[in-house]
């Protein structure tokens, strides 16, 4: 449908491109093999409540941050950090952005199989010299999400992403006037947050 091939073009195309742009950057210094990222993980656990009346926990911002610091080449290297140093390094030039995973991550992913679904409001921020990135690590992030988390929660990201991109530095995911409609194939995502639970303690 319209909002499968919504997700294929803005993932496809913007992680084509960051391959690009990690080259003209290594390309103008030899020494840098990938562009320098933060990720900070404010993320809160929840539990959910699987059909067998179990509570396992929920890590999603870990699961995330696993995801984006692995092996995978996307062309940045990510590194993990708190709010206060990882301003700092943005203001030195250290970094050239920042990805914040807020405190209701957690929250965000597992009401996407309940009655009233909410937005993940993550955060990117670049420095002046940096703010073309901003798109760029917003695919790869909607790419590590697709792979951890699924079609659903990927597509309301992209969507609140899309939406407010003009606004660089800003947060990137708030929440959807059309939130709502994000349920459609919510109780097959209920099942998947067993397996997502099952995997914490992998993670």
């Amino acid at each position: 449908g319209r909002r499968a091939a919504l997700l294929a073009a803005v993932i496809a195309v913007p992680l084509a491109v960051a391959g690009l742009v990690a080259g003209a950057v290594g390309g103008a210094d030899e020494r840098m093999d990938s562009i320098p990222a933060i990720v900070v993980n404010n993320d809160e656990m929840v539990t959910t409540t699987t059909p067998d009346g179990e509570e396992p926990p929920v890590l999603a911002g870990r699961l995330l941050v696993t995801e984006l610091t692995g092996d995978g080449d996307t062309g940045f290297d990510w590194t993990i950090s708190n709010d206060e140093e990882a301003a700092a390094e943005l203001a030195d030039g250290e970094a050239y952005a920042v990805l914040t995973i807020p405190a209701d991550f957690s929250a965000s992913v597992t009401s996407l199989a309940g009655d009233a679904p909410t937005t993940a409001a993550l955060d990117i921020r670049t420095d002046d010299a940096h703010s073309y990135l901003a798109g760029i690590i917003g695919a790869t992030v909607g790419d590590a999400i697709a792979t951890t988390f699924g079609h659903e929660l990927t597509t309301q990201y992209l969507e609140g992403l899309y939406g407010n991109l003009v606004q660089v530095g800003g947060s990137l995911g708030d929440a959807a006037d059309g939130a709502g409609q994000l349920a459609d194939g919510a109780d097959s995502l209920a099942g998947g947050l067993d397996q997502l639970a099952g995997g914490i303690g992998s993670a």
